[in-house]
């Protein structure tokens, strides 16, 4: 009798059964995770937002000439380095008075939002 090593075909396909059920268990993790990704990037961009209407405001405060105008939450797009990539982010329209700063901002993308703060400066 000669010995053969190797698999069996019943291996093989119990060995394919496990991982199938092992991916599809493990599918719904990755489809969160990529969710809560997706948060975070935008919290982040929220986050640049803010940091760039203050510094548009001190910069238009002491020097006149330096920043631009902003009266409304989508004007803060202009005053990041670079803009807001527009295709992917969009900020939903509010009138922001001079010299008064709104915490309702709306910037969103795929679904998801997030607020950020803005100053109104003439």
């Amino acid at each position: 009798m000669n010995k053969q090593a190797g698999l069996s075909l019943i291996q093989v396909v119990i060995a394919l059964v496990v991982l199938g059920l092992v991916s599809a268990l493990a599918m719904p993790q990755f489809a969160s995770a990529s969710d809560e990704a997706r948060q975070s990037a935008l919290n982040e961009v929220a986050g640049a937002l803010s940091s760039a209407s203050a510094i548009n405001y001190a910069n238009r405060k002491a020097h006149g000439d330096r920043g631009i105008r902003v009266a409304d939450c989508a004007d803060i797009a202009a005053t990041l380095p670079g803009g807001l990539p527009e295709a992917r982010y969009q900020i939903t329209a509010a009138a922001i008075s001079p010299d008064s700063t709104v915490t309702n901002c709306v910037v969103s993308s795929k679904g998801k939002q997030a607020m950020f703060t803005a100053t109104g400066v003439l």
